[in-house]
């Protein structure tokens, strides 16, 4: 473990900011996927159409 520490203390800055920011860019993407796949599902059991895109799922089109 202490020669992680020690890499990460010798890297440069943006590497540094790397580290930092990847775990929440991860749990970011995890959540947009995990929200994706119940607003389809929600969509299916409704008798709609799957989405093509984003636009398509922010515009309420009653059908």
């Amino acid at each position: 473990m202490d020669i992680v520490l020690e890499i990460y203390r010798a890297s440069p800055d943006w590497v540094k900011a790397l580290w930092v920011l990847s775990i929440p860019a991860f749990v970011a993407a995890m959540t947009g996927m995990v929200l994706w796949y119940r607003v389809e599902m929600r969509r299916i059991a409704n008798g709609r159409p799957l989405a093509s895109s984003v636009a398509e799922l922010l515009v309420e089109n009653p059908v």
